[in-house]
Parts: structure tokens; C-alpha cells; sequence
């Protein structure tokens, strides 16, 4: 059917493309609502670099509260600065003891129970 191996993958690539193009119609913009172009990659969601820089600029005067201090400020994220997301990521909420039921501070985030006892107790009831 084709002359050779390198015409046979032209082919099904041009068929390929063809049929993502085809299934990329009707997208249209979050921003202006307009269509996409067909040609445009998968994962786009305007119809231009304006678009983008419109609906970007919108979201920066977003008013949002600091997940650790409380206070409000404008852009993107969750945190009004570095210095309160590592913060975030230090604080550790006491836990309660699988074992004892004694509540306690972890020393570590991934920590599961109050002491090494518990910790090996916790283990061999899993294994039983």
C-alpha cells in the first residue's frame, strides 16, 4: 500500500494529527468565550496570549486570606508570602496515640505514635 516504511508513518502521522485536530473543535476561551483554534495544544484554555494576560491580571486583584496568618492580600496561591507557607509546612497539630489514646506533639510531620513502645506495639498488631 505505501512505498515504504517511512511514507506508511507520514501517512499515519498526518492521520493522526488530523484526528486530534478534529477533536480539539469547538473549544472555545474561559476568558472571552471565543473558539480556540483547532491547532492549538491540548491543554489550552484561551484563545490568545491577551486573553491569558487579561484573565491573569483579573485574578491578581483577588483579594485572599493568608492560610496561616489571616492576612488578606492580592495574587495567586494560598499564602500572602514564602516566610507563611514554610511556616505552614513546620506547624505540627498534636495527634492522638493509636495505641494509648494519649494526645501528643509529633516531633516529626509523618509521625504516627507518642513513643518508640507504642511504635512497636502499633507494628506487631498489624502484622497479627
Amino acid at each position: 500500500m505505501y512505498c515504504s516504511k517511512t511514507c506508511r508513518q507520514a501517512a499515519q502521522t498526518a492521520q493522526t494529527r488530523a484526528e486530534r485536530i478534529a477533536g480539539r473543535q469547538g473549544r472555545t476561551c474561559l476568558w472571552c468565550s471565543g473558539p480556540i483554534p483547532a491547532e492549538a495544544r491540548g491543554d489550552v484554555i484561551y484563545c490568545s496570549k491577551v486573553c491569558q494576560g487579561k484573565a491573569q491580571a483579573d485574578m491578581q486583584k483577588t483579594r485572599r486570606a493568608c492560610q496561616h496568618c489571616g492576612k488578606t492580600f492580592r495574587g495567586f496561591g494560598k499564602f500572602c508570602s514564602h516566610s507563611c507557607y514554610a511556616a505552614s509546612r513546620r506547624k505540627r497539630h498534636p495527634k492522638t496515640c493509636p495505641v494509648c489514646q494519649v494526645v501528643f506533639k509529633p516531633h516529626r510531620i509523618e509521625q504516627v505514635t507518642c513513643s518508640r513502645a507504642c511504635r512497636d506495639e502499633l507494628a506487631r498488631r498489624k502484622r497479627d
